[in-house]
């Protein structure tokens, strides 16, 4: 693979693989393109980057950006100044906010096609919302600090597994499997609803490494995770039972000030 040009177009989950195939293996030259980036800075692609790529992994980028789109339906998207022979591998976007009871949602989440009322919004508000009607502010906290508000997590984890695994119908590489209910018990997958473990990045960058008949790696230098980390509420704890959190890593800190973001918009 020495003479080989390995270019990524991706966000951030593939910056980190990017970053660890590029110290363990030899290739002629290493890009990576962060595709957000390049989307909401207007950048100009670089296509003579692009017509010499040989290996190519990227994250399906929604029809609506156009030329910085990877749907072939789309005239003059980002794959048509590949070279024919250039191997292409395709991920899936890893978004999982329904393990917390509430988050903030980033323009990230829009790229390949996710909700767009949810950015910049608070997800799930819409359970606040509704206890509203019918509950004062007082009376929402203390249902809340008695964990009997429902977070609605089974349906959100299961309309969540289901968008994924239609995404995986354009990928290469599915990762579902990996947030299956039992596995999602005894490992941790994600340090943040769009920020999963070094475990499912390492198991994606293994799994290029097969498609390139490259040997496969533990990668076990690499320690850190990403950034961002964000704590996990007791009620995630209650629902899903998770083997591998302790009730006092928990923290209420992040759920209640959006619980109280919501009402006070409410008030407003």
């Amino acid at each position: 693979m020495e003479n080989k040009n390995f270019v990524c177009y991706t966000n951030c989950q593939g910056g980190f693989i990017y970053r660890i195939i590029k110290e363990k293996y030899r290739f002629k030259n290493f890009y990576h393109l962060g595709s957000f980036h390049c989307i909401y800075q207007n950048e100009k692609l670089p296509i003579d980057i692009l017509k010499e790529a040989d290996i190519f992994i990227y994250q399906p980028v929604n029809k609506k950006y156009l030329e910085y789109s990877t749907d072939i339906n789309i005239e003059n998207n980002i794959l048509t100044h590949l070279k024919k022979d250039c191997i292409k591998i395709c991920f899936p976007y890893i978004y999982f906010d329904c393990f917390w009871p509430l988050t903030d949602k980033n323009y990230a989440a829009g790229i390949d096609g996710g909700e767009e009322k949810n950015i910049n919004k608070i997800v799930n508000r819409e359970v606040i919302e509704n206890l509203k009607h019918s509950h004062n502010n007082k009376q929402i906290f203390r249902m809340f600090d008695n964990m009997t508000i429902d977070f609605k997590f089974k349906e959100r984890y299961e309309s969540t597994m289901e968008r994924l695994r239609e995404k995986e119908k354009v990928c290469d590489i599915k990762i579902s499997h990996l947030f299956s209910e039992d596995n999602l018990k005894k490992r941790k997958l994600m340090i943040s609803y769009n920020h999963p473990t070094i475990f499912v990045l390492k198991y994606i960058a293994n799994e290029i490494l097969k498609i390139l008949n490259l040997e496969e790696d533990s990668f076990e230098e690499f320690k850190e995770e990403l950034p961002a980390a964000e704590k996990y509420s007791n009620s995630s704890l209650s629902y899903y039972k998770f083997e591998w959190l302790n009730e006092k890593d928990c923290s209420e800190h992040n759920t209640r000030n959006l619980i109280k973001k919501i009402l006070l918009i409410n008030n407003n």
